[in-house]
């Protein structure tokens, strides 16, 4: 895998590299982008960044494979807790197992 995580208008002009990062599960809320970062094709990690490529932060530091973003939460399968699904607010804190469940698909 390879690429960058840019954005682009809708008319397909306006192309603008906002991270180098290889980018997976993209969520868009607000002025903020959430997404996994393929690190090394296998190990992801929750980050976000803002929509003009500024203040890119990671969140957490749990290996996950997918995540999704619904209103001020963040929900992903926590690997490293052998897939059991978590959620934390979209600033990193607050991190909570909901469910002891493997949760592949949110």
């Amino acid at each position: 895998m390879d690429g960058t995580l840019s954005k682009v208008k809708t008319d397909g002009t306006g192309k603008v590299q906002l991270s180098s990062d290889m980018a997976v599960f993209i969520n868009v809320v607000g002025d903020w982008v959430y997404y996994l970062n393929v690190v090394d094709n296998t190990d992801m990690k929750i980050y976000k960044i803002k929509t003009d490529g500024t203040n890119r932060l990671k969140l957490s530091d749990d290996l996950t494979a997918n995540m999704t973003v619904v209103g001020d939460w963040i929900y992903y399968m926590n690997g490293a807790d052998n897939g059991k699904l978590y959620r934390m607010k979209t600033d990193g804190t607050s991190k909570t197992k909901i469910s002891d469940d493997y949760a592949w698909n949110i």
